[in-house]
């Protein structure tokens, strides 16, 4: 028996379709986009580099390539829902990346860490390892006075993982008039890549710093995502930032 799709989910996909091709056209037309594009796509090569291509030495390496798949589906994601016109969801999938972003670089390679974290009870983990702690770690650990590190995770909780009034915006194309399914707006597009390369980018980088290269592929694999990842970074962000980036990458220095 062939079962019947219903029209309207048929003709959501065909919406959607649609949407993801206005957007990677306009993409295509514009440097912008087109770099911050180019930046996630290094992030997830790398993480794919990284995981795929790259034997675990150890459990603990196996604890983080699996955070790693988990990194990867959600830059995936976030670029899947907003080429399709989700913005809201997209933004979403990116304060998970976020939240790896800044574990990733609490394990800062110890392998002790990453295994306590994997074996520890539940309700222990939830306290040691909710997310307002590890940033709390790593203010402490860099001397970074503020709040910026809980400012970036509660912005997008707000306005795109929790139901919230201030949400409402990315529903809203133009005017005040909120958008009943996906729809194109230039303007959450290019935020929303911005967004996702520079998460992506720091994500990934923690995530390959907890990996280190031992092989001549590895180190290679390393270099030139560090070349595509500093490229955008010294573009977008400032040399300072870039330089930091390296560091990173080389396991010198932090974030």
């Amino acid at each position: 028996m062939t079962l019947i799709i219903p029209e309207n989910i048929i003709s959501l996909g065909r919406r959607e379709a649609e949407l993801r091709s206005a957007s990677l056209a306009a993409i295509s037309g514009d440097k912008m986009m087109s770099d911050h594009l180019d930046a996630v796509e290094a992030a997830m090569s790398a993480i794919m580099d990284h995981v795929r291509d790259r034997p675990e030495r150890g459990e603990h390496e196996l604890i983080v390539k699996r955070l790693g798949i988990r990194l990867f589906n959600g830059l995936a994601s976030g670029l899947s829902q907003g080429f399709a016109g989700y913005y809201q969801q997209a933004w979403d999938a990116v304060r998970d990346v976020v939240e790896l972003q800044f574990l990733f670089d609490d394990f800062s390679g110890d392998a002790e860490k990453v295994m306590r974290w994997a074996t520890m009870p539940k309700a222990k983990r939830e306290k040691e390892f909710r997310p307002g702690e590890v940033r709390k770690r790593l203010n402490e650990r860099y001397s970074h006075e503020g709040e910026k590190r809980r400012a970036a995770y509660q912005m997008l909780s707000t306005m795109a993982s929790h139901p919230s009034p201030d949400g409402f915006l990315l529903t809203m194309p133009k005017n005040d008039l909120s958008e009943t399914g996906p729809f194109y707006e230039e303007r959450f597009l290019r935020a929303l890549l911005g967004d996702m390369a520079q998460h992506g980018l720091a994500a990934a980088v923690n995530f390959t710093s907890l990996l280190p290269a031992a092989t001549p592929w590895e180190q290679h694999a390393k270099r030139v995502f560090m070349q595509r990842g500093g490229k955008w970074l010294e573009t977008y962000m400032g040399a300072a930032v870039a330089k930091v980036f390296a560091d990173e990458a080389e396991g010198t220095s932090g974030a």
